[in-house]
């Protein structure tokens, strides 16, 4: 017994111990400890030994209890802890094994009683049945050890795995997460428990736990349920792309998101990305490039209230907003816009503003906006844009395509035919007279100004000077208008066959023919002199206008600086004392900007705009501010043969007076017109020539010497009057 008590006392120690299956690796490393090892293991194989001979000479409880001993000492040697032992008794391979062990035991304790009820297990040897025992216990043992060696590997690898990342999530040190257990389901969660100190702490920062994990640990999430000072789960992230896509932007914003919020907008996905409190204004860039790496694009962006609205447009849309913020300068989040397209055509019809840096000047936010519809959206024929402004009552600016009612090209004929009876006496028509077409339809009047019309070529300046003509023609059938044109480049004035349009009085083509012509008109203004304010319009002084196509050729087309100068110093005269004495200029050019024309575009009230090369040439034309007030001149399309010449004859008129610029439509007059005006008007001269000649004539033959007017108290006539001649038979 005193064998008994000291085998059992190792066999205590051997429980206590500290070496385990790899205590080996202990032996050398001091006596001690080499000693220590020797003691534990003879005590555990003394506890063997003394249950197999107990079980052989007396098999009974005391040898089964013994065994049992044993085992569990064998157990603690191999370092499986009490509670790894019974958790390993519990699966299917302990049960199996323990109750092979159990069975044994039991067999051998009551084998003869069982011997009587059993036929054949008298013939078992009772050793044979302690071997038995002994093999299923060690077997048992066996698999508890290498189940708990298992449990502990696998506990160890979760630990190597996610341990130090689980530390960088919680903030906390590596060995107070190692300080607990880390268990991973089936399901794949992770459980830790209990929860390190401080690990609670950052749980209640819970967008910063979040980027966190979506940073260290993207394949998982917080369960917020099972979060607390007991344990923290991680469940694995759901496998959907809209799942790991929203993780993955938030692992790539490098802690800039916090959080992801889905937004319903229609078919177009939305998302509002709740920005963390480190986001600064200046961060809008990093958002734009991330919603772009996931097919996005930074619709909003709000930093002070923390968060983004990112997600998809439409290509069209996303093109118009990328350009305008482009043509503005800024970035495309600052600009928001809805685009409305013709459903028939294809082509943006509207634009609606919804957001964009604020341009307080309404004038000069009018001008910006046509001018960027015209840069930015592609060209429509026959349309133009309309421009509604409701910033100041805290809507949004609108941009509409509206079909232009000045797209059609107008002929002379149909001109004349829907204002034909605005004509009035001939006597007084050359006053006032419809030359062109508003949107609306109605007419714009000429009033006897000094005209200056801007166009580049194509840009239908001819238009501008046969419209004014047309208006003429009753009062020159009537002898109180005539026409005189200097035409350097020989096309406005001159005739297919070589000479002058028979409509002018005179045509000069050379410096020295228009050197002669201006100093004659001259003259004739300073004749008129002393007859009033403003003398009357008469056969014998009628109204005198003066064309001039390529007004700046004039001076650059003479070599004769002096005569040039002296061309200069009569235009002057004419456009600063012409219209009181009824002598008037039509000029005519291409770039408002040349010297001669800045001499003279101060005394021309009546400006006429067709296409201009740039805005700064629309404001020279019809005055500083005509752009900003809606003239653009500059935008018109060039007139072509693919679009018809369509735009030919369009433009911007200002009147002296009047303080906004007014669209219009000149008509077109063709050839045949031309022609047909150069064959009458030859003749209407040459009649009236023969009338004064024979007028003349008359007065000549006549002697009035003889005759006696005493008798009379008035004096004798000084004149015969003249009836007034024929109307002739060719109408307007």
């Amino acid at each position: 017994m005193g064998l008994g008590r000291r085998a059992l006392r190792l066999g205590v120690k051997g429980v206590t111990g500290t070496v385990g299956l790899a205590g080996s690796a202990a032996v050398g490393s001091n006596e001690r400890s080499v000693r220590t090892f020797i003691r534990h293991w003879a005590g555990i194989a003394i506890l063997w030994l003394a249950a197999v001979l107990i079980l052989q000479i007396w098999p009974g409880p005391i040898g089964a209890v013994l065994l049992l001993v044993a085992i569990f000492a064998t157990a603690r040697g191999l370092r499986v802890p009490f509670g790894g032992f019974f958790r390993a008794l519990f699966t299917p391979a302990g049960l199996i094994f323990f109750g092979i062990v159990a069975g044994t035991i039991l067999l051998v304790v009551y084998r003869t009683d069982l011997i009587a009820k059993i036929p054949g297990l008298a013939t078992i040897p009772a050793g044979n049945l302690v071997l038995v025992a002994i093999a299923a216990s060690a077997t048992g043992l066996i698999v508890v050890a290498l189940s708990h060696h298992v449990g502990a590997g696998a506990r160890e690898r979760l630990m190597r795995e996610y341990g130090a990342r689980i530390a960088q999530v919680l903030a906390v040190p590596i060995n107070a997460v190692e300080a607990s257990r880390l268990t991973k389901s089936r399901a794949g969660s992770l459980t830790l428990a209990p929860t390190p100190p401080g690990g609670a702490l950052m749980l209640g920062k819970g967008a910063s736990a979040e980027q966190r994990l979506a940073h260290v640990m993207p394949e998982f999430v917080i369960n917020e349920r099972s979060s607390g000072p007991q344990q923290i789960v991680f469940d694995p992230i759901e496998t959907s792309l809209e799942a790991q896509t929203a993780r993955e932007r938030l692992a790539e914003s490098d802690g800039l998101v916090i959080g992801i919020e889905e937004v319903e907008a229609g078919e177009l996905p939305r998302q509002i990305w709740h920005l963390s409190e480190d986001a600064a204004p200046t961060a809008a860039p990093r958002i734009q490039a991330l919603a772009e790496s996931q097919g996005m694009t930074l619709i909003s962006w709000a930093p002070y209230q923390r968060t983004a609205t990112v997600g998809k447009l439409e290509p069209q849309t996303l093109a118009v907003r990328n350009s305008i913020a482009g043509f503005l300068g800024v970035p495309s989040h600052e600009v928001a816009v809805n685009l409305t397209v013709n459903p028939l055509e294809g082509y943006v019809s509207e634009v609606e503003v919804l957001r964009a840096p604020p341009v307080l000047d309404k004038v000069k936010r009018r001008t910006q906006w046509l001018a960027l519809a015209a840069s930015v959206l592609p060209a429509v024929p026959a349309t133009i844009w309309r421009f509604e402004d409701r910033t100041s009552e805290g809507g949004a600016i609108k941009l509409r395509r509206l079909q232009d009612p000045l797209k059609d090209i107008l002929t002379l004929a149909d001109f004349n035919e829907r204002f034909r009876n605005r004509v009035t006496d001939p006597s007084e028509s050359w006053r006032s007279f419809p030359i062109a077409i508003r949107e609306d339809g109605s007419p714009v009047e000429y009033q006897t100004f000094h005209t200056l019309g801007v166009g580049q070529t194509g840009a239908g300046k001819g238009s501008i000077w046969w419209s004014i003509f047309n208006g003429l023609v009753p009062s020159m059938r009537a002898g109180l208008v005539e026409c005189y044109a200097i035409d350097p480049k020989g096309a406005e004035a001159i005739g297919e066959d070589g000479r002058p349009l028979g409509v002018f009085e005179k045509v000069a083509t050379t410096a020295h023919e228009w050197a002669e012509l201006v100093d004659e008109l001259v003259t004739e203004m300073n004749s008129r002199k002393g007859r009033g304010r403003k003398p009357p319009v008469t056969r014998e002084h009628p109204l005198r206008i003066l064309l001039i196509d390529e007004l700046s050729a004039l001076s650059k087309l003479d070599t004769d600086k002096k005569r040039a100068q002296d061309v200069m110093a009569g235009l002057l005269a004419i456009a600063s004392q012409g219209r009181s004495l009824n002598v008037l200029i039509v000029g005519l050019v291409q770039a408002p900007q040349k010297d001669m024309v800045g001499d003279l575009r101060d005394f021309m009230p009546m400006r006429v705009a067709l296409r201009t090369g740039t805005k700064i040439e629309t404001d020279l034309v019809l005055g500083d501010g005509a752009t900003d007030a809606g003239a653009e001149a500059h935008l018109i399309p060039i007139a072509a043969p693919g679009n018809g010449y369509a735009s030919a004859g369009t433009g911007f008129m200002r009147v002296e007076g009047d303080p906004a610029p007014v669209r219009i439509r000149l008509p077109f007059t063709d050839d045949r017109q031309i022609e047909e005006w150069s064959a009458e008007f030859p003749l209407l001269r040459a009649a009236r020539a023969a009338e004064k000649q024979s007028t003349e004539v008359v007065m000549d033959s006549l002697d009035l010497s003889d005759l006696d007017f005493s008798a009379f108290d008035a004096p004798p006539p000084s004149t015969v009057e003249l009836k007034p001649a024929p109307t002739p038979l060719i109408q307007w």
